[in-house]
């Protein structure tokens, strides 16, 4: 059979739920998943993740990529590679203080915008040149509507869906329940029409 590659948060990870965007989207395609998604990953972890893998396992059919919240970064702490996001929290009391002090000096959503971006189109180009096919979406937090860069001139809207808004964002005003309290989707129809949002987008005409 075929793969899909998905990468992305705990959103596209469908935490705490009995499955996600990504396993219904290959389902619909018929290929097999590989879910790469991490909860409380970073879009540059997202970056990172998704060449090495191509790169060590080859090319795979499609690629799904559900970009996260954007003040999110990777970090080294005792020689392990560790993610950080917004008031964070650890058992280890060194850990615990450092998280704080991101949060007061180094969290910025305007750099983590920027740099997202710059992720966005880095990706778009490695896929491009390998002749991947692939799809990009938000699943939380979204490039603001009238944003203008020479970066994010540069990126292809035309596989790119809700790149003003986020699915998350938008199930949860059309789905007022099924949520976790970390705002997860828990009702398996919710992430159906995610996912049937993302079909119906990847089938339009010329994309």
């Amino acid at each position: 059979m075929g793969k899909l590659l998905a990468n992305g948060c705990s959103h596209m990870a469908g935490s705490e739920s009995t499955t996600s965007v990504a396993d219904l989207f290959a389902k619909h395609l018929d290929i097999d998943c590989v879910n790469l998604s991490h909860p409380g990953g970073s879009n540059h972890r997202i970056l990172r993740s998704t060449i090495e893998y191509i790169e060590e396992n080859g090319k795979p059919d499609f690629v799904l990529i559900g970009w996260t919240t954007q003040e999110r970064f990777e970090f080294t702490w005792k020689g392990e590679r560790a993610d950080y996001t917004l008031d964070k929290h650890s058992d280890d009391t060194d850990l615990e203080k450092f998280y704080r002090y991101l949060d007061l000096n180094v969290c910025d959503f305007e750099i983590g915008k920027e740099n997202t971006i710059l992720y966005i189109f880095l990706l778009q180009q490695y896929l491009e040149n390998n002749k991947i096919d692939y799809m990009f979406c938000n699943m939380y937090n979204a490039i603001p509507e009238g944003y203008q860069s020479n970066i994010w001139n540069l990126i292809n809207l035309d596989k790119y869906y809700l790149h003003h808004t986020s699915l998350i964002e938008d199930a949860m005003k059309e789905y007022p329940e099924g949520w976790s309290e970390t705002q997860h989707a828990v009702d398996p129809a919710i992430h159906q029409s995610m996912c049937d949002k993302l079909i119906e987008f990847v089938r339009r005409p010329n994309v």
